[in-house]
């Protein structure tokens, strides 16, 4: 494995876990919450720090 690949990995796996202990505090927090009345947990939060972590990585890919 290249030190390229290393640090696509790196960064998705650092993005995914950031993503996934705010979903685990949010879904801690908002425990007492009817389970139809949630917005968001540990899923969504996850997938939405993975597509943090990969729009950086293109950001740095394409920009100046």
């Amino acid at each position: 494995m290249t030190t390229a690949q290393q640090h696509v990995f790196l960064v998705l796996g650092i993005s995914l876990a950031i993503g996934l202990l705010i979903g685990v505090e949010r879904g801690w927090k908002e425990r007492e919450v009817a389970e139809g009345k949630r917005i968001a947990g540990v899923r969504t939060f996850g997938l939405l720090g993975l597509l943090g972590g990969a729009l950086g990585l293109l950001s740095e890919q394409l920009g100046p």
